[in-house]
């Protein structure tokens, strides 16, 4: 069985012979054209679906200045393979191929329309298989695919993103079972670029370009097929994604009795409550140090009326919110209805009704 790289001793200097590199003018894959040129690569194809920002027009006319050449195709992947297989194959024998091109949106299960599903499926799956069969004949020290962690842990409000990236990690593993070279990298959220950058804000340990680069480089020297890298605080994980703490995969690495099963405690107290309004009040408190925890434990001042939208919680973070509740309050939270009712208050009034204590809807 041939490794995941033809050459592994090669990576510690790319040879000169061209490269290619699909969403080249994201954060990341932008990352990866100025390595591959550090490297040694004389000829890199750099391929996104839309013009280069005045930043990444600056680093790019910078690497042609230190002695690279820099060809650019425009569109998306899936219909550019074979442009930018033949632009390469004009400077040389094609060497390696970085597929780091993505497209992520976030929407709940019931929002991912036809439309949505095509764009995020178009880069990362249907881009990878043109790829795949583009280079089919040519012998290349590698062929990398960038996947995300969010196949291997789901990430909620990212559906489409992840069966994407999904079936790009099973076309990983069919190039290797068929002796060609193939490596995966599942990333977690990187700081400073790419769409996860955010993710920091929430309390999520995140990978600097620095690191990401680094690890990029001692996995490729490794030879190894299939690969995650993610700082990962389990617990905090769970914490923001309560419904995760059932996965099999976490079965040997959490304990039980970890916190995630509920709070029985804001059950209890809202039972002992003797007013109305003292159980308003304590439903209040619960609910704005949930929406505190899911926004990274942010000071930013909530009250009862304060706009949800306002302050940051998107549709990742609703979803966030309303299985944190959901799971400590014991009952069924529609994730929507925190539009409907986007304040604390609203929520507070709604639960509450849901659980009973009040005899007309709100």
């Amino acid at each position: 069985m041939r490794p995941a790289l033809r050459n592994p001793e090669r990576i510690a200097s790319a040879p000169p012979s061209p490269h290619i590199v699909t969403g080249a003018l994201g954060g990341l894959g932008l990352l990866v054209v100025q390595w591959l040129v550090e490297q040694g690569a004389a000829h890199v194809v750099v391929c996104a679906r839309t013009s280069p920002s005045p930043q990444a027009r600056k680093v790019l006319d910078g690497l042609e200045r230190s002695g690279a050449t820099i060809s650019l195709i425009l569109g998306d992947i899936r219909d550019t393979a074979e442009q930018a297989v033949a632009a390469a194959s004009e400077k040389g024998t094609l060497s390696g191929v970085v597929h780091a091109a993505a497209v992520v949106e976030d929407a709940t299960l019931a929002n991912v329309s036809a439309k949505l599903l095509d764009r995020v499926w178009a880069g990362k799956a249907e881009g990878a298989w043109s790829l795949h069969q583009a280079t089919l004949g040519h012998e290349l020290d590698f062929w990398i695919g960038f996947s995300s962690v969010a196949s291997l842990l789901g990430s909620p409000g990212q559906a489409a993103y992840a069966a994407a990236n999904s079936w790009l990690d099973d076309l990983i593993a069919w190039r290797h079972a068929h002796n060609l070279p193939a490596t995966g990298i599942h990333w977690g959220p990187w700081s400073e670029v790419g769409r996860g950058q955010g993710m920091a804000q929430r309390g999520f340990a995140m990978i600097s370009p620095h690191e990401g680069i680094d690890a990029l480089h001692r996995i490729l020297r490794a030879g190894h097929v299939q690969t995650a890298y993610s700082p990962l605080d389990l617990s905090r994980w769970v914490a923001l994604y309560p419904q995760a703490a059932d996965a099999a995969l976490f079965t040997d690495v959490l304990p039980r009795g970890n916190g995630t099963e509920g709070n029985s405690s804001v059950l209890d107290a809202l039972t002992a409550a003797t007013s109305d309004s003292h159980r308003m009040g304590i439903l209040l408190d619960h609910i704005i140090a949930c929406i505190r925890d899911c926004l990274g434990g942010t000071t930013r001042t909530i009250t009862p009326t304060t706009s949800l939208v306002m302050i940051g919680v998107d549709s990742l973070t609703a979803v966030q919110l309303s299985q944190r509740l959901a799971r400590t309050l014991k009952i069924l939270i529609e994730t929507g209805i925190l539009w409907v009712k986007p304040t604390p208050r609203g929520l507070a009034e709604w639960i509450l009704h849901r659980m009973g204590y009040t005899p007309t809807s709100p």
